[in-house]
């Protein structure tokens, strides 16, 4: 089972305070130190993207790990450039006690996404990276920018990206489990 996120800095449970716990709640947000937003996007950077599958995003993107469509599952499994973006990631999100326990990780690389719900168990983590104008995650009729922030919240609730402006300069990451 996966471990509950905390907020370091109060010891409270960050579920306790999403929209998982409280439907009509808001968003608790983490900042990512600027450190690791460049580290994470120069490791994003090295990635070689393929246009989005997905007919409700645009942009560039993978998904890895368990996918899920419709009533069939099939695992995609990453490649050798992949490995040093997933190592970071998941050893920061750890560092964090936030969602250690995944399935799937989909990357997006200038993607805006339309209003959506997803097949999860439950939690999604979803982190924002880059310098751009725009591209709000829309969560519970609330937009928020989450540039350079991370966090917690329900993907079966509808949720979108706005657009934004800039050039392969928005990146995102979010992680859940199906």
């Amino acid at each position: 089972a996966p471990t509950v996120p905390t907020d370091l800095s109060s010891g409270t449970s960050l579920m306790a305070r999403s929209p998982h716990a409280t439907p009509g709640g808001g968003l608790t947000t983490i900042k990512i130190n600027e450190d690791d937003c460049r580290l994470w996007s120069r490791l994003v950077d090295n990635v070689p993207w393929e246009p989005q599958v997905r007919r409700h995003v645009s942009g560039l993107g993978e998904c890895l790990g368990l996918l899920g469509y419709g009533a069939r599952l099939r695992v995609r499994a990453p490649g050798p450039e992949w490995k040093l973006l997933l190592q970071t990631l998941n050893h920061w999100l750890k560092s964090q006690d936030l969602l250690t326990h995944w399935t799937s990780w989909q990357c997006n690389i200038d993607s805006v996404s339309e209003m959506h719900t997803d097949p999860n168990a439950g939690s999604s983590f979803i982190a924002v990276l880059g310098t751009f104008s725009g591209g709000e995650f829309v969560w519970n009729d609330t937009a928020y920018d989450l540039t350079g922030q991370g966090t917690v919240y329900d993907g079966r609730w509808p949720h979108a990206s706005r657009p934004f402006s800039g050039h392969r300069t928005r990146r995102s990451a979010t992680r859940w489990q199906h």
